[in-house]
């Protein structure tokens, strides 16, 4: 309860700070953190280094289950880590987005499968996520906060 707590205050805060009321390309917002997103999808150094040069260096990640995760540096460590436990292939997609100056806000689902080391049998995943981009003065979006949960 207190971690959502702190998540809803941290997103209403960034969310408060934006002025609605101007001018956004809700489109070209979704067609950029699509862009965005599918580079987190490929699951290999070259795909994380791109993706991670969208995200904020002072990033928080909230994943289900584990610690949160502070920093761009800390999220590289955490994704390369998962990647010692076998192989996992995901897609995202982004199911809502909210485009506002400051801020855009877009909520999803990943799905994919992971394959264990030392297996062949791959298990299916399904998670559900929001991720919060921050505009940059030059209109760039930037990861800033990223939550998800695991389905049952």
């Amino acid at each position: 309860m207190t971690r959502t707590l702190c998540v809803l205050v941290a997103v209403g805060g960034v969310v408060g700070c934006t002025h609605p009321s101007q001018p956004v390309d809700a489109d070209a917002d979704r067609a950029e953190v699509e862009r965005i997103l599918a580079l987190a999808d490929r699951q290999d150094e070259a795909g994380l280094e791109a993706y991670l040069s969208y995200v904020a260096p002072d990033v928080v990640l909230m994943p289900h289950g584990q610690p949160l995760v502070e920093g761009r540096d800390a999220y590289r460590a955490h994704v390369q880590a998962g990647w010692t436990h076998g192989q996992t292939t995901v897609t995202h997609e982004v199911l809502a987005l909210e485009a506002y100056q400051d801020v855009v806000l877009a909520r999803g689902r990943a799905v994919g499968t992971f394959v264990p080391k030392d297996s062949e049998e791959a298990m299916a995943f399904e998670t559900k996520n929001l991720f919060v981009f921050e505009r940059e003065e030059e209109g760039q979006l930037r990861v800033r906060q990223v939550i998800f949960n695991m389905n049952p």
